[in-house]
């Protein structure tokens, strides 16, 4: 089995596309000395939420001390992070008690806070969804009980020629199903351009995934299905001679 070979980071392609970068120069201004590359590292997201890649150069502090007003210390470590970061605040200090060591804490709890308001949001539009399913649900519900009780007197002449039950049934759901299955052709038409449009403003932070709304559109069919199925069922019911004589 051949090894696979990794992909080459976007920053080095882009300022020396088809050579090795190592051994090369850059500056990003004037003023600046000239810098040789000595290795290259892979693509660094822009941010938790942000894959998309940024570029990024790593120096060494000694080369450019006064540039360096904070650092940012990674320590991996196990058990009790409280006792951890106790432990490394004192040790910084017994090297030079005058730096200012702010809010030691886990990358866990970081990710946490920083996801905190995209959670919310995203439980939010959760409770809409949901909302919005039960309204859509509610809706053919009521309108197929309404067709049904429309059609009480073809449904009785259909009992009383022997039809079964279950083809009343059957041939109510079906064509409820149609005009359900119409609407929701052009809503996912609708939301799949919007999405694919929008994706292409946010490239590497949206993707549109065509089984996800293929997944959606089976759902809400099942679920539509089963909202047409209760008062159908619920219409076949009915006693044909009675509805027969009512009329």
């Amino acid at each position: 089995m051949g090894s696979r070979t990794p992909r080459r980071p976007s920053f080095a392609t882009r300022a020396w596309p088809g050579e090795p970068a190592v051994g090369k120069r850059l500056r990003f201004d004037a003023d600046e000395p000239w810098r040789t590359v000595i290795g290259v590292a892979s693509n660094v997201a822009r941010a938790w939420n942000d894959r998309r890649p940024a570029e990024a150069i790593y120096l060494p502090h000694a080369q450019s001390p006064s540039s360096w007003r904070s650092v940012l210390l990674l320590l991996r470590a196990t058990g009790d992070t409280e006792t951890t970061m106790s432990a490394l605040r004192s040790e910084i200090w017994a090297i030079d008690d005058a730096v200012v060591v702010l809010a030691p804490r886990s990358i866990q709890a970081s990710l946490d806070e920083q996801a905190g308001a995209m959670r919310a949001l995203t439980r939010l539009v959760g409770w809409m969804a949901s909302v919005a399913l039960l309204v859509c649900l509610a809706g053919i519900y009521a309108l197929v009980a309404y067709a049904a009780v429309q059609r009480t007197r073809e449904i009785g002449v259909r009992l009383a020629l022997s039809a079964e039950r279950a083809s009343v049934v059957r041939l109510l759901v079906v064509q409820s199903l149609r005009t359900t299955g119409v609407g929701l052709a052009i809503g996912m038409l609708a939301a799949y351009g919007m999405a694919t449009a929008l994706a292409g403003f946010m490239e590497g932070v949206l993707a549109v995934e065509p089984r996800v709304f293929l997944a959606l559109g089976v759902g809400m069919l099942l679920l539509a299905a089963l909202a047409g199925w209760l008062p159908a069922r619920r219409a076949a019911r009915v006693d044909p001679m009675v509805t027969l004589r009512a009329e």
